[in-house]
């Protein structure tokens, strides 16, 4: 009875001292949290307390407290209070953290001139670099200028054209504020609403898309290369390319305030493209169905319908692009959820295709190979399927794109320590994968191999191979806030920490 009893307590014991534990690293985790929160707080508020003071400077440019307010918006953060006293501004700003009932704020209080020469160096900085071009109040005043809006009101079962509605609504209340107009350009397909915003590009100053990846293509497509800024309202069900800027997603009033914002500031970031063109005997298909064209009598289809399109994510090659048709075809309600569900079917039916790729490397030198792969991807950005990161080291703004392809059919262990790494940035560190960074590539059919799917870029068909892949360095010019701009600055090197944490050589792409 005694040993029964020293047992029983020894276990209490043990549980105890297991939930102590846990109850410390629960505190930690919070009080961590608590101390980023607060930096964050403050952070938002110098950037806050500059902008007000800048409007503030600039008399009739704007109320500073609602400068104030865009920028807490555009950086998830509440304006709680915000106060002008002559030549000062007094504000504070408030973030949540994932402490229950617990919210951080920041307090900020500078003398007006002060914060405007301050802001007049951050602006002056921001432009060197290349990041944004400052309005000067003469041109704000005499200039109105013109947003143009596409939405895809055929989208979540006609749902987005609520959506689309609502964006054009607070377009229009923001522009009678700051004094500029909308037009909404949104035509009956995908390829109509292209080339309405094509043909009236000289009619507009700013291009706003409503939607998914596919309507940032479409974007892309219209004002890449013209230096016209895209403002991205992220409604769809992937969202990878805003995911990766840090826009808001499926937030419609943030959005939109971060766009304006970003107008009223002049803060952009320019970033890379991929541009698809065909190899002989590539052709197009429909970018919203994948069905091929008519073809003329007398022309082949490649004749009649040539590849020639850009995109801002990934182009997806093999499973990548199967996983993405199946989700596009998915009844289920949530974008991840069909990505993933996609991902789970097409693993089971995992097909060995056969590519012959040619590669222009990053110093140059040329790489040229089969490859009998499921997976093949040449990447911009680093998320696909609603967040899944597999190109981690893409940089938006590095003149290269990423070559990702399964290296060789992965087991039961392999695919679920892939599984688990896909939201982690970790997913290259497996040998399972190939990688190099590449300024352009063709790719053609392997002699061995099946044969691979209709090609997809940014969630939308492109066509049937063979291609020609290259980068357009820093050709399309995104509204982003000055915070996301700032923080792309220091993204290759980050990118490159990521490289050597997981043991490969940044040229080659092997592992040491």
């Amino acid at each position: 009875m005694k040993a029964r009893l020293e047992e029983g307590s020894g276990t209490m014991a043990g549980a105890m001292l297991v939930m102590l534990a846990a109850v410390m690293l629960t505190v930690i985790a919070l009080v961590g949290n608590l101390m980023l929160c607060q930096h964050k707080a403050r952070s938002i508020a110098d950037l806050a307390a500059f902008n007000a003071a800048y409007a503030l400077w600039h008399q009739g440019l704007d109320d500073p407290c609602a400068f104030a307010g865009g920028i807490a918006a555009a950086n998830e953060a509440v304006l709680a209070d915000c106060e002008v006293q002559g030549d000062d501004i007094r504000l504070a700003i408030s973030v949540a953290t994932d402490v229950p009932f617990a919210r951080m704020s920041a307090r900020r209080h500078e003398p007006g001139l002060c914060c405007a020469i301050n802001m007049a160096c951050a602006l002056a900085c921001v432009r060197i670099l290349g990041y944004g071009e400052c309005m000067t109040e003469r041109e704000h005043s005499e200039r109105r200028h013109v947003i143009g809006l596409v939405g895809n009101p055929t989208s979540d079962k006609g749902r987005g054209a609520e959506v689309d509605a609502r964006v054009l609504d607070l377009l229009h209340e923001a522009g009678r504020r700051h004094g500029f107009t909308v037009t909404d350009l949104t035509g009956t397909s995908f390829n109509d609403s292209l080339n309405r915003a094509r043909e009236h590009s000289h009619e507009y100053d700013y291009l706003v898309v409503v939607g998914g990846d596919g309507m940032i293509a479409l974007g892309a497509n219209a004002v890449g290369l013209s230096g016209k800024p895209l403002g991205i309202v992220a409604m769809g069900s992937g969202n990878d390319f805003a995911r990766g800027l840090k826009l808001p997603v499926n937030r419609i009033e943030t959005a939109v305030e971060g766009i304006v914002g970003a107008i009223v500031r002049g803060s952009h970031m320019d970033v890379d493209m991929g541009r698809v063109t065909s190899l002989p005997g590539g052709y197009s298909v429909d970018p919203s169905t994948g069905s091929e064209y008519e073809v003329p009598a007398g022309e082949s289809a490649a004749q009649a319908h040539p590849i020639d399109r850009y995109y801002a994510g990934m182009l997806s090659c093999g499973i990548d692009a199967s996983i993405n048709d199946r989700a596009n075809h998915s009844h289920l309600p949530n974008g991840s959820l069909r990505y993933f569900a996609a991902v789970l079917v097409e693993l089971t039916r995992m097909k060995r295709y056969g590519y012959h790729v040619k590669a222009t490397l990053a110093d140059g030198s040329t790489d040229e190979r089969d490859i009998i792969s499921p997976l093949l991807t040449v990447a911009n950005s680093r998320h696909i399927g609603g967040g899944i990161e597999v190109s981690p080291y893409s940089c938006f703004s590095d003149g290269m794109l990423d070559l990702v392809w399964m290296d060789h059919v992965p087991n039961v262990r392999e695919c679920a320590v892939a599984i688990s790494n896909a939201y982690n940035g970790r997913l290259l560190a497996s040998r399972v994968f190939g990688w190099k960074r590449i300024r352009s590539i063709e790719i053609t059919r392997a002699d061995e191999g099946d044969e691979p799917p209709v090609l997809m870029a940014d969630g939308e068909y492109v066509g049937r191979g063979p291609v020609r892949v290259t980068t357009e360095s820093r050709a399309l010019r995104v509204l982003v806030p000055p915070a996301v701009a700032a923080r792309e600055v220091d993204a290759a090197a980050h990118m490159a920490e990521a490289v050597t944490r997981d043991g490969r050589d940044p040229l080659t792409g092997e592992f040491h």
